[in-house]
């Protein structure tokens, strides 16, 4: 039985249930909103250690990614501001594991199609 207790044990603490770092990928949010504002709404939750709003040409894309220097703090932001209305808008906050490059594939993409095009 101590065998199956200490093999659950070490399932739940497996890759599939952790969080592999502390960054949060925040969409949704008001296009008139910075990196310093973002911080800002976060620091409630505990140290930010980076807050970034993705921006091209100097306007905001709708999304950004916010560090904290404790995995609690993030859970707590997660599930505390997940839903959340800034500017009429409500925000989608999860844990980001790569999303900042699945974001920013399509734009990447669309990027190297322009300069193909120029050639």
């Amino acid at each position: 039985m101590a065998l199956i207790e200490r093999q659950a044990n070490q399932n739940a603490n497996s890759k599939c249930c952790r969080k592999k770092d502390n960054s949060l990928y925040i969409s949704n949010l008001p296009y008139s909103l910075g990196s310093e504002e973002l911080c800002s709404l976060f620091s409630a939750f505990g140290y930010v250690t980076s807050a970034k709003v993705i921006m091209n040409n100097s306007q905001s894309m709708g999304y950004g990614f916010v560090s904290y220097s404790s995995i609690n703090d993030a859970n707590i932001a997660v599930s505390l501001m997940n839903g959340y209305i800034v500017g009429n808008r409500p925000l989608k906050v999860a844990f980001s594991h790569g999303a900042e490059k699945k974001e920013r594939e399509p734009y990447l993409l669309k990027k190297k199609k322009e300069k193909k095009s120029l050639n």
